[in-house]
């Protein structure tokens, strides 16, 4: 309870913001790891149903007003599994990440998934990796269509 001083006037006694402080930080931490962990968990169960999705044939698969492409043109956010990507080279995620999520992506899209996965690279790393890695893939798949032209007499 607050005492008045004895010269205040008499009347009801109103407290003031300098009189209440409250220190609202560790709520604040904790609502935010909160919401950190509900993005964690969204991003977990997406990147699992994404993997199922493979599994089930087409014509099974539930609807919930889900779209596969967002209505404004721009691709869905690919969900990875956290860690997915941890230990590997840009070129073993690479691979691993188009034989799961096949499709058109640029190297930035693709920094940012691997990163999302656990792979410890900078993103300017990634992207220049992810260049090189596309280069070489593209140089193998040229090569496996060019026909043998190495006769012999």
């Amino acid at each position: 309870m607050t005492t008045r001083p004895e010269t205040a006037t008499p009347g009801p006694m109103i407290t003031t913001d300098t009189d209440m402080k409250h220190d609202y930080s560790p709520t604040l931490r904790d609502l935010q790891d909160e919401l950190d962990g509900m993005d964690q968990r969204r991003s977990d169960l997406e990147a699992a149903i994404e993997a199922l999705k493979r599994l089930v044939p087409t014509e099974s698969q539930p609807t919930n007003g889900n779209k596969a492409h967002a209505s404004n043109g721009h691709k869905p956010k690919i969900a990875v599994p956290r860690g997915f990507f941890a230990g590997k080279t840009p070129t073993q995620a690479y691979r691993d990440f188009i034989r799961l999520w096949p499709g058109e992506y640029r190297p930035p899209e693709i920094a940012d998934a691997f990163i999302a996965g656990g792979l410890d690279k900078s993103r300017s790393d990634l992207v220049q990796a992810i260049h090189s890695v596309l280069k070489r893939e593209k140089k193998k798949q040229l090569k496996g269509k060019q026909p043998d032209l190495d006769f012999e007499s």
